[in-house]
């Protein structure tokens, strides 16, 4: 297989492509709004063992002082507990995030079929691109997530930056058509079919998945569009006439 770039392609993830047997395989590996609240738990616990281990630091190496000393020394370090296990919680919740607790996601794509394998589904899904005859399209689109707005509505003593990586989940979907070769006005006709939800993905990275998916999808279905084009009804040229 050979890695396809292009311009408008995403570099990431890779698009790897087989051009004698038509086939493609797109892995990702990426944050969800479930990695970030584990890494939001993670980087709150770090922070609570940092402020542990600052205070008694202080109270450690404060024995020999007079007790007003080490008094004063012990609500300095509890006023600076705050603002440090800030730092550590928003220097490190998206790094656990995206390296700890990211998902993978594994999307095949060949002439007869799209594959894909995600933790939506214990097992993998397998999707034809051909039904009763008629071929099918597949485009990918992303929406909202129900859960995680369900989540983020249970929340009330969160700060607006702890809950940015629910206001930007998303899941990107599969929506499937059937393709007519039929013709009206020398347009196939699409009808659709039904909406396969195939990840849960963040904002930022789904247009990258959605170009990249669309990109192979494209690839591995040329064949199958140019047998549509063949079967439609050609179109009269009114001015012949």
């Amino acid at each position: 297989m050979i890695c396809v770039t292009a311009p408008g392609l995403p570099p990431l993830p890779r698009l790897m492509f087989d051009p004698k047997t038509r086939r493609a395989v797109v892995k990702a590996r990426h944050a969800t709004w479930r990695s970030h609240e584990w890494g939001l738990r993670l980087a709150k616990t770090l922070g609570l063992f940092a402020c542990l281990f600052l205070l008694s630091s202080v109270w450690g190496k404060t024995q020999n002082y007079e007790p007003g000393v080490r008094i004063v020394s012990l609500v300095v370090a509890v006023i600076a507990c705050r603002p440090l296990s800030l730092v550590l919680q928003r220097s490190t919740q998206r790094f656990f995030a995206r390296r700890l607790f990211a998902t993978r996601t594994i999307v095949w794509f060949t002439p007869q079929a799209i594959g894909f394998r995600s933790r939506l589904y214990d097992n993998g899904i397998v999707v034809w691109r051909s039904w009763n005859g008629m071929p099918v399209s597949g485009r990918f689109t992303v929406t909202g997530d129900g859960e995680a707005s369900e989540h983020r509505a249970s929340l009330t003593n969160r700060c607006a930056h702890d809950v940015l990586h629910l206001d930007s989940a998303r899941i990107l979907r599969l929506v499937l058509s059937t393709v007519s070769t039929r013709t009206t006005s020398s347009a196939t006709l699409a009808a659709p079919v039904r909406s396969i939800p195939l990840t849960e993905v963040d904002e930022q990275i789904a247009e990258r998945l959605t170009v990249v998916y669309s990109t192979a999808a494209a690839l591995t279905a040329r064949a199958q569009v140019e047998a549509i084009k063949h079967d439609a009804t050609t179109g009269i040229d009114i001015d012949t006439l």
